[in-house]
């Protein structure tokens, strides 16, 4: 999962795509693995304080999902597999 980083956060590819369809203009960079680390452990703070927040039983599935998401991506930037994990 490449991640980019457009105004200081980072979205997964697609976004700047998506955004364009809609007439914006994004703007980023795509991080190297150093500079990937540092925004994944505020990514991850971020959706477990939405996981928290999360009022149906819909909600708390995606939010799960985007944590997962987020581990994932600081495994793989560590060099960590996955299934070590499970």
């Amino acid at each position: 999962m490449t991640e980019l980083s457009l105004d200081g956060k980072l979205v997964r590819d697609g976004t700047p795509d998506i955004i364009r369809e809609h007439g914006g203009d994004p703007v980023g960079s795509v991080l190297n693995e150093d500079a990937y680390r540092t925004p994944l452990g505020a990514k991850l703070i971020e959706e477990v304080q939405e996981l928290l927040t999360a009022t149906s039983a819909e909600e708390t599935v995606k939010e799960l999902a985007d944590v997962l998401g987020v581990l994932m991506a600081i495994a793989s930037v560590s060099e960590v597999e996955w299934a070590h994990v499970e």
